[in-house]
């Protein structure tokens, strides 16, 4: 296993701090998964039926969940623009525009209402037809189960495979094809569901797994890091029938410890970016930052730090990439750095000593990105900055910490959303004009056809 002193004490520290920093008594409620022996069944995938009705118990301070007066798939042509999925602060999973006026509840007839095992969770596939709902569905049991609604048709297919925390990461950039995360007692496995069919591949097992996974940019292959029985940390290209193309090795550094944190692939397939963990002394952890090449397995180390491990945001057009921390108000290492793609260092993203970044997202133009920033004397900014560093500061939120996930920007780069500590998410458009306020957790963005 990792260190406990990387992702799981540094989220611990992070809404301790939060909560500190915005005077709110209650942190967002965090997404908590139960480990339960896993059900023995093999790897299907079932219809759900949705006529059943149900009702909620939502907090007394939420406006109460009525399902669409129309079947789902209807209901949705509303949506005819940008639209946010998010998780209320009672954890049911959501949708609204950028108006506020049209939140519609997606889980409806597919999550337990009782509600009590984890933060609904929903992410869609690159054309916007199938979302992936992650959620406990029965009642009896505390086991994450995922289904994949079809937008389209309205039908709803329950994936049921051996363990008993089911989890949808990504979906692919080609295809409406989902990796799946499924954990038991002793294992990690992986699993690709193809969302049309209903086919499920199976990869290799692993003892131990990173919580991440990338897809290649044309969508044959995936890359998962994990150790098979006997040997230390791997990166495994996985074939989209679940059959192992290669492995790469990133081991050969002393004191070599294992790969911990997200996993990212240049959008030319040529690079992966990843997290190294070296063990050079007891109790001490050192963090590197790599790039690793796809077809001679050379690895470039980008950055060493003490701390946690880095993510990566790529550029759309795949000429840079952002390499940062999300960041811990007060401590001062949510900084963040750009590259370009052959993993030059370019320059830091602002170097205010005033100022932790949390989050980063890059603009449709590949020219400017998005920075949420904790600025420790007042609250939250949200700034645009291009790659010269030239900074615009487009809102400012007062008396208020980032909730995580913190930042997300729409696929037509016309508005953001901003997770705020009191449970607020500020829905804005690019110049910083507020559109409207729900109260929750950001999952992400409808991606547009």
């Amino acid at each position: 296993m990792h260190a406990p002193s990387t992702l799981f004490a540094g989220q611990v520290l992070i809404f301790a701090l939060l909560a500190a920093l915005s005077g709110c008594t209650a942190s967002p409620q965090a997404a908590s998964f139960a480990t339960n022996s896993p059900a023995q069944a093999s790897p299907t995938l079932n219809s759900v039926s949705t006529s059943t009705s149900l009702t909620p118990s939502p907090q007394s301070s939420l406006s109460p969940l009525a399902t669409p007066a129309a079947p789902l798939e209807q209901a949705l042509h509303q949506f005819t623009g940008d639209a946010l999925v998010y998780a209320r602060p009672d954890r049911f999973l959501m949708i609204t525009d950028a108006s506020g006026q049209q939140n519609m509840w997606l889980s409806a007839r597919i999550c337990n209402m009782m509600n009590g095992s984890i933060e609904q969770r929903g992410i869609w596939s690159e054309d916007g037809r199938y979302l992936a709902i992650t959620c406990n569905h029965d009642p009896g049991s505390d086991a994450v189960l995922t289904s994949i609604l079809d937008t389209r048709t309205g039908k709803v297919q329950r994936l049921d495979l051996e363990e008993n925390w089911v989890v949808a990461e990504r979906w692919s950039p080609t295809s409406p094809q989902v990796l799946i995360h499924a954990s038991g007692i002793d294992a990690a496995n992986w699993y690709i569901v193809d969302a049309p069919t209903g086919q499920i591949a199976t990869f290799p097992a692993l003892s131990k797994s990173n919580d991440t996974a990338a897809w290649s940019p044309d969508g044959a292959q995936a890359a998962i890091a994990g150790q098979a029985e006997g040997q230390p940390d791997t990166v495994h290209l996985i074939n989209v029938d679940g059959t192992l193309f290669r492995q790469l090795s990133v081991d050969q550094e002393p004191h070599y410890y294992g790969l911990n944190g997200p996993i990212s692939w240049s959008p030319d397939g040529k690079s992966l970016l990843l997290n190294r963990q070296l063990n050079p002394a007891s109790d001490t952890y050192t963090y590197q930052a790599i790039r690793l090449d796809v077809d001679t397995g050379h690895v470039q180390t980008l950055t060493e730090s003490p701390y946690d491990s880095l993510e990566f945001q790529w550029s759309p057009d795949g000429a840079w990439f952002l390499a940062g921390h999300t960041g811990r108000p007060g401590s001062h290492v949510g900084q963040w750095s750009l590259y370009d793609a052959n993993g030059a260092f370019v320059r830091l993203i602002s170097t205010d000593p005033n100022r932790d970044h949390i989050a980063i997202r890059w603009l449709p133009d590949s020219q400017r990105f998005v920075i949420m920033a904790v600025r420790f004397t007042d609250g939250v900014e949200l700034i645009i900055s291009d790659l010269q560093g030239n900074e615009q500061v487009i809102a400012r939120y007062p008396d208020n910490g980032p909730s995580f996930p913190a930042l997300a920007v729409a696929s037509s780069g016309s508005l953001v959303a901003t997770g705020l500590s009191n449970q607020d998410i500020v829905i804005a458009d690019i110049q910083g004009n507020e559109q409207t306020i729900v109260q929750g957790r950001i999952n992400e963005w409808r991606p547009r056809p």
